[in-house]
């Protein structure tokens, strides 16, 4: 009885500390972390597979209030693949008459919205198709003798 009286004597010893010195309480959690990652990773770990569904709902949850955010963050990832920035994609699209590169229509044809056609061997974008003309030139692979073929025959 006793010893549980003095663990809980300095239980609400050290929560007093830490509310009265959060600075000092920071700069030792700081120098913990540094003195200690392997523990810190471990226990990270060990925190996520116990809690795997609170994580997910946690997640979700951050998600939902911040799907504006991560849209952002999406799109810019996006572009960078292609080494695009906001700017450099506007102007582009603006050169082609903001429709699509190869069939001039003025709608994406899909919910994801335009999508930044390049070679695949240099890397070197080449246009906005809508998902119909992306599509296409992916199932012909790029190949302009597919495609020319397909041309062929469509005059028949």
């Amino acid at each position: 009885m006793i010893a549980e009286t003095r663990k809980e004597k300095q239980k609400v010893y050290r929560a007093r500390w830490v509310a009265d010195n959060p600075e000092k309480q920071q700069d030792s959690a700081k120098r913990y972390r540094a003195a200690n990652p392997e523990k810190r990773k471990e226990s990270g770990r060990q925190w996520r597979e116990a809690n795997a569904d609170k994580l997910r709902e946690m997640k979700h949850d951050w998600y939902l209030k911040n799907k504006d955010k991560v849209a952002g963050q999406v799109r810019r990832a996006q572009l960078k693949r292609y080494g695009l920035t906001e700017e450099t994609y506007s102007q582009l699209f603006e050169g082609q008459g903001r429709a699509c590169a190869v069939c001039r229509g003025d709608t994406p044809g899909s919910t994801k919205g335009w999508h930044v056609d390049h070679c695949h061997t240099t890397g070197k974008t080449r246009g906005i198709l809508c998902n119909h003309c992306n599509l296409m030139l992916g199932y012909a692979k790029d190949s302009k003798a597919t495609l020319t073929n397909a041309v062929e025959y469509l005059r028949k």
